[in-house]
């Protein structure tokens, strides 16, 4: 829409209008008026359609989720063209610059359902740099506790758990395995901190630059490492099994299932091994310095799982340990050792100059791993006199969850840490400015992707703007959706007047949501609460059209979801119970998306979202 309070001799193009650029700019509108006149005009016909896209949480690199969206529009357009997605003419990018808004898209053309060319700007609201080092793991542990407690609350109360529907204040069905499941999350992030602490805790007394302190002697460092080695073995155990699953995505049926059950075991036991070494880890401590509960250079351990069983069980470990490590080692060199070797081939078959520094680098790298074989037989033949040798082997595993843990942080920071900087809590904290930031930056660029005009100043430049939402950025996209139809409804005249309008539901087919956790946050992480009212409940609603008159849906809702993806499922709190309303939530099931976890991420692999979005933007 123009703003109305722009100087009518400002500097620049108006409000609303475009400014397309490839290396530089080119004004294309000419005048504020002229503008107005042409928002009123009728859209442009949906030969010219936008993609907007908005990415989910996790590390984005910029541009990637423009290049998965047109390349998944392009293999969908090949196949049903008929023919191999290389011969398609590649997409075109710019570089635009709307409304005030330096937008970068890419251009590419679909063959319609009646056999002509469709034209199609896919565009993305990037926010992924605005939470970059803002969250920590303090914010996302006390994040996940407050979410899964509240949702314990929500689903054990007596009344159930009652949302704000178009007008009604419905009680709504919760399945009463929720308590457990979310009981069973406080319980494995509960393990995880109480590992974290450990590890840190240990890795520090232990430092081989000092004696280690007096309560941490052998009988409870012994007990630590056996707890800590059954910790890694579950996840090496859950890691093999969810990488077998992952290789039989593409087989026969049967494969699919074995392996789904066998990921979903290895996960119940990993989830329930760390829940349990969490509680076991201050009783540990307690009996050891605070009862002296055990014998002299004996553990708690053997006491509780046989002494027969605990010495074969770490020396099994340790064994397997070494094994993986020396293969992981062998296999980076390998590889290394293999890129430098085709890397020389290359320049000899090219007559370069730079063979014999690759052929000179080779036999330095040769050389160097010789004389380090050399040092590390001699090393491990003088350890075997040294008397602390067992000692040393039984704590591999502590360099071994020194790394886990590390890689566990970064996960957590980066995943949930973008959920519990976006979702609004129960309480005020931090992250409002933030969260404000994310919502204004999506804003405007969809906004300006909406309000683009043509090049000759007839009309919008998009019939049609399918908006679409990947994991986080489906909440992003829902609320960008949402305050765009509200900005219409306000406009002047009470929405009477089309000049100033946008006309964003007539002008979205398709709302496209997948690996949503929007059920999620409106009932583990919503407003529903201790002390929600109904009052409250339709104050949070009224800043969501969408769920208070179904005139304000696009003609199509579609949730792409799979049962394997933790974070996802079917939509069912934006809809009245049994609505058969045309405009409901479509839930569709992935079916190729059948990785335990993995599935959050293989949607954009899978042909199923492409063919929703390319039949839409095809019509």
């Amino acid at each position: 829409m123009p703003d109305s309070s722009r100087p009518a001799d400002a500097d620049g193009p108006p409000s609303g209008e475009a400014t397309y650029a490839v290396g530089g700019s080119k004004p294309l509108a000419a005048a504020k008026a002229g503008f107005a006149a042409a928002a009123a005009a009728a859209p442009a016909p949906p030969g010219i359609s936008a993609v907007f896209v908005t990415h989910g949480m996790g590390e984005q690199i910029p541009f990637e989720t423009l290049d998965l969206v047109a390349e998944g529009l392009r293999a969908a357009d090949a196949r049903q063209r008929g023919v191999d997605p290389s011969s398609l003419p590649a997409p075109v990018a710019r570089s635009v610059a709307i409304d005030g808004e330096r937008l970068q898209r890419l251009e590419l053309r679909l063959q319609g359902s009646d056999g002509s060319e469709r034209e199609v700007h896919v565009y993305e609201g990037y926010w992924a740099p605005l939470t970059e080092g803002e969250v920590n793991l303090r914010d996302v542990v006390a994040f996940l506790f407050r979410g899964a407690w509240n949702g314990i609350w929500n689903a054990a109360r007596k009344k159930g758990f009652r949302r704000w529907l178009f007008g009604r204040y419905p009680l709504l069905d919760v399945p009463a395995s929720i308590v457990l499941v979310l009981a069973a999350a406080l319980a494995v992030i509960a393990g995880l901190a109480a590992l974290n602490a450990a590890v840190a805790l240990v890795t520090i007394a232990r430092s081989p630059l000092k004696d280690p302190p007096r309560w941490l002697d052998d009988p409870l460092f012994s007990d630590l490492t056996t707890l800590m080695n059954v910790f890694v073995a579950l996840a090496f155990l859950f890691a093999v099994v969810l990488g077998l699953a992952k290789l039989a995505r593409h087989g026969p049926v049967f494969l699919r299932r074995l392996t789904g059950v066998a990921a979903i075991v290895a996960l119940s036991l990993l989830c329930g091994g760390t829940a349990l070494a969490g509680a076991s880890l201050p009783i540990l401590f307690w009996a050891h310095i605070r009862c002296a509960a055990a014998d002299a250079g004996r553990g708690i351990m053997p006491h509780v799982l046989g002494d027969s069983f605990v010495a074969t069980f770490n020396r099994d470990f340790q064994i397997g340990a070494l094994g993986v490590l020396g293969l992981a080692l062998a296999y980076l060199l390998a590889a290394g050792a293999y890129r430098l070797l085709a890397g020389a081939v290359r320049e000899v078959r090219a007559g370069g100059s730079r063979a014999v520094v690759y052929f000179l680098g080779l036999t330095g790298v040769a050389i160097f791993l010789a004389c380090l074989a050399g040092e590390i037989r001699a090393a491990l033949g003088l350890c075997r006199e040294v008397t602390s040798l067992p000692l040393v082997r039984r704590g591999i595993s502590w360099p071994l969850l020194f790394g886990i843990s590390a890689w566990i942080r970064s996960l957590l920071v980066q995943y949930p840490g973008d959920l519990a900087a976006y979702v609004t809590p129960q309480a005020l904290d931090r992250f409002q400015k933030l969260r404000a930031e994310i919502k204004e930056t999506v804003w405007k660029r969809a906004r300006a992707v909406y309000a683009a005009g043509r090049d000759d100043g007839n009309g919008l430049l998009y019939g049609r703007c399918a908006m679409v939402g990947h994991s986080l950025g489906s909440v992003i996209a829902y609320d960008t959706l949402n305050r765009l139809i509200q900005e219409d409804e306000a406009a002047p005249g009470g929405g009477k007047e089309p000049i100033l309008r946008l006309d964003v539901v007539a002008r979205t087919p398709l709302f496209l949501t997948f690996g949503s956790p929007l059920d999620k946050t409106a009932f583990i992480f919503g407003v529903a609460g201790k002390r929600t009212t109904e009052a409250r409940e339709a104050l949070a609603a009224s800043v969501q059209p969408m769920i208070c008159d179904y005139r304000f849906r696009p003609r199509r809702w579609v949730n792409v979801f799979s049962p394997w993806d933790i974070v996802s499922g079917s939509l069912d709190f934006y809809d009245l119970p049994g609505s058969s309303d045309s405009r409901r939530v479509e839930n569709v099931r992935d079916p190729l998306a059948s990785t335990l976890l993995a599935a959050h991420l293989e949607y954009w692999k899978n042909p199923l979202v492409f063919e929703i979005l390319h039949k839409e933007l095809s019509r």
